[in-house]
């Protein structure tokens, strides 16, 4: 059997990556992380010279490359109005006709979104919209709180840390928004990363049925979780009819 050529040295590149000119000046690793933080700061992308970079170091120095590089591959910024048909276009891809009849849905009927909490994910080359959040006033007995969600990206997209970002930059600004907590009702391990643990059973009340296992809350501020308790409900309604153009109380 044919076995691989050894790879260069830990720390070096491939030496036909020397030849491009882009990387001519780059030696070790070192010189790599500096020509990724560089462009960085510089807030200009360059998606295949970063997928060059790390396919040219060592194997073992690789995937640090490669995940510097995806994150390189799209932006997030806050909502425009012009981005609401293309988010109502991902959302059914994402969740389909299914999600009007979820408890967390009911929440969200005739209630405008935190104006200040909505963002996207567009992809750096062309900035079509790859992913958005948003964040829905609620009360829990008589405690203001968030509801996180749709959390919806391109389920071609899906696993490459898009959603990730979007929650990071959705929750920093609540916290700094003063915001006390977040609930969501979601898969427990994939918002983990995040910081969401489950809610302990019988502390909130929904109008309908909700997996206990998939009740996960979010303190924004010390100790807020710890007294929340209480029905689950919409704090006002913005809009008089639901999606289905049903009167809302």
């Amino acid at each position: 059997d044919r076995q691989a050529a050894p790879g260069p040295p830990p720390g070096h590149f491939h030496p036909r990556a020397l030849k491009h000119r882009k990387f001519a000046s780059l030696r070790t690793h070192r010189d790599c992380v500096g020509f990724y933080s560089n462009r960085a700061e510089g807030k200009k992308s360059d998606v295949q010279s970063l997928l060059w970079c790390a396919l040219c170091v060592a194997p073992d120095q690789r995937s640090a490359h490669l995940r510097n590089a995806s994150k390189m591959m799209w932006q997030v910024r806050p909502e425009r109005p012009e981005d609401a048909n293309v988010i109502e276009a991902l959302v059914i891809a994402t969740f389909g006709a299914g999600r009007f009849a979820k408890t967390a849905y009911r929440l969200r009927e005739g209630v405008a979104p935190v104006k200040e909490l909505s963002f996207v994910a567009t992809a750096q080359a062309d900035g079509k919209l790859l992913g958005s959040i948003r964040f829905w006033p609620v009360t829990i007995g008589e405690q203001p709180a968030l509801l996180l969600g749709p959390l919806a990206v391109r389920p071609d997209l899906r696993g490459k840390g898009i959603g990730i970002s979007l929650m990071q930059k959705g929750l920093e600004t609540a916290r700094a928004l003063s915001f006390g907590c977040v609930i969501l009702v979601g898969d427990e391990p994939y918002y983990a990363k995040v910081g969401f643990a489950r809610v302990p059973p019988g502390r909130l009340h929904w109008s309908a049925p909700v997996d206990p296992n998939r009740l996960l809350g979010l303190s924004l501020k010390s100790g807020a979780l710890i007294d929340l308790k209480g029905e689950v409900r919409r704090t006002r309604v913005d809009l008089p009819v639901s999606a289905q153009s049903t009167p809302l109380a």
